[in-house]
Order: structure tokens, then C-alpha cells, then sequence
């Protein structure tokens, strides 16, 4: 019986940015497909947006 090999699909995006982005662009979609896309088109650009995204936002409510 020969044993079959799976090719893991290799992806260019951070699975943590991407969950994090998905949920952040639901702010403006109820389509979950078209807020991951927003998301991983803002990811092409920066590799860590949403990183970046939540420590403004923390930074932001620290000074009201």
C-alpha cells in the first residue's frame, strides 16, 4: 500500500493577522469572505497591520 504525501498549502499571511483582521473588518461587512479579503489586501501592503491597527486603537482610548 503506498502511502500518499499532502502538500501542506503554504500561505504568505500570519494566521493571527488574519483571524485579528477578519473580525476587525466584520465592523463593516456582515460578508465574513469579503472582510477577509479587505483584510489580507491590507496585509499585502503591511505584513503586521493589524498589529499595528490595535496598539493605535489601545493608544487612542488611553487619552480620553
Amino acid at each position: 500500500m503506498k502511502m500518499m504525501k499532502m502538500k501542506l498549502k503554504k500561505t504568505k499571511y500570519d494566521p493571527w493577522q488574519v483571524k485579528t483582521g477578519t473580525k476587525v473588518e466584520m465592523e463593516h461587512t456582515s460578508n465574513k469572505k469579503l472582510a477577509e479579503k479587505i483584510a489580507k489586501d491590507h496585509l499585502d501592503e503591511f505584513p503586521d497591520y493589524y498589529t499595528h491597527l490595535l496598539k493605535m486603537e489601545a493608544k487612542l482610548k488611553r487619552r480620553k
